[in-house]
C-alpha cells in the first residue's frame, strides 16, 4: 500500500509540468510502468468487483502494462484526467 501512496505522489509530481498541454506526449516506455503499477495507480477509483477482476486477468494476459490499461479504460468508471492520459500512453506504446 506504501509504494502505491508513493507511485501515485511521484506520479502527480511528476505529471504536474503537462497540465495545460493536452497534445503533450507523455514519452513512457514499457519500462516506466509495470501491471502492478496500473493497479496501483488505478486502484482508488475501482469497486472490488473491477479490481478483483483486473488482478485476475494478469496471469491469463502475461501481465502485459498495455493490456491492464486498455482493461481499466474499458470500464465504465470516471478517472481523473491525469490517469486516463497516462493508461492511453501506456496503451499507446503497447508496454509489455
Amino acid at each position: 500500500m506504501k509504494r502505491g501512496i508513493g507511485i501515485a505522489m511521484l506520479f502527480c509530481i511528476s505529471l504536474k509540468g503537462f497540465a495545460g498541454e493536452p497534445t503533450r506526449s507523455l514519452g513512457l516506455t514499457s519500462s516506466d510502468y509495470n501491471w502492478s503499477d496500473v493497479e496501483s495507480l488505478v486502484e482508488p477509483y475501482l469497486d472490488g468487483a473491477l479490481f478483483t477482476a483486473l488482478v485476475m486477468q494478469g496471469q491469463s494476459s502475461e501481465y502485459r502494462t498495455a493490456t491492464a490499461a486498455a482493461m481499466v479504460l474499458q470500464y465504465d468508471i470516471l478517472l481523473p484526467e491525469v490517469i486516463e492520459t497516462t493508461l492511453n500512453a501506456l496503451v499507446k506504446a503497447d508496454c509489455s
